[in-house]
């Protein structure tokens, strides 16, 4: 499975916060592998992880503004994909 790198995940949510589109689509680009895996290995359906990687990353956007840089950012990502897919 792919790692996170933090501070690469942490530059892109700085840039995030500031409304930078390519810095999204560049997170989009690294990450949504990542988040298709961890949620497919806990709901073991494709859809239904399809659905959580387009819900994760659009609630980042609409979050864009309220993340806490304080908070660890890789916590947050799984968190947000953990509690989608339970719900």
């Amino acid at each position: 499975m792919e790692k996170i790198n933090a501070r690469e995940l942490k530059d892109l949510f700085i840039e995030i916060k500031y409304g930078n589109k390519i810095a999204f689509e560049k997170l989009y680009n690294n990450y949504n592998k990542l988040i298709y895996n961890i949620a497919y290995s806990i709901l073991k359906n494709k859809q239904d992880a399809e659905d959580i990687v387009q819900d994760v990353f659009v609630e980042i956007w609409r979050r864009q503004d309220s993340v806490e840089f304080g908070e660890q950012i890789q916590a947050f990502l799984y968190r947000s994909i953990y509690t989608k897919a339970i719900n």
